[in-house]
């Protein structure tokens, strides 16, 4: 081989190692998570609803229940004297589900006590079935009647899926 053959394969290996080594190992696919959901509280922690998907592309396959726990942590720097932490999952009817960690960031009570209203903000913690793997985030805003702690709300933000 003449030098100048050689020199042009060296180039190329050196331009293919570098091409490969900044080349990600794993790429992510991002889609919309949008709905609305409502339900109620079961025994004063515990509550239970459905969720309708009405984002772009289908989250969930299927008609979705959702099921989860909220618990109050006391903080004296928050409007209320402390918010609601909440984890719970949705799941469809073919076994994919999502979980989720959500805080409450703002809440309101109007109707001289007999409604609220929320924001939340929440985080996905895991995954099963074609949601393995997943991550996100996204905010809520849910209305409550606090008589009978029925509550309807929506839900916006992204899922990350390892590729």
């Amino acid at each position: 081989m003449t030098k100048i053959t050689m020199a042009i394969l060296t180039a190329l290996s050196v331009g293919l190692i570098a091409t490969v080594s900044t080349s990600p190992a794993f790429a992510e696919s991002s889609f919309p998570f949008q709905g609305s959901f409502e339900g109620h509280d079961i025994d004063g922690d515990d509550y239970s609803g459905t969720f309708t998907d009405f984002g772009l592309f289908t989250v969930f396959d299927g008609i979705v229940t959702t099921n989860g726990t909220y618990e109050f942590v006391e903080d004296s720097s928050h409007e209320e004297g402390g918010y609601y932490t909440t984890t719970y999952t949705m799941v469809d009817d073919n076994g994919n589900s999502l979980s989720f960690y959500d805080v409450e960031i703002s809440f309101l009570e109007y109707g001289q006590g007999k409604y609220g209203m929320s924001q939340t903000e929440w985080t996905i913690t895991g995954g099963e079935e074609k949601f393995s793997g997943a991550t996100g985030e996204g905010k809520s805003r849910v209305w409550f009647n606090l008589e009978d702690m029925t509550y309807k709300g929506m839900a916006s933000g992204t899922v990350i899926m390892p590729s």
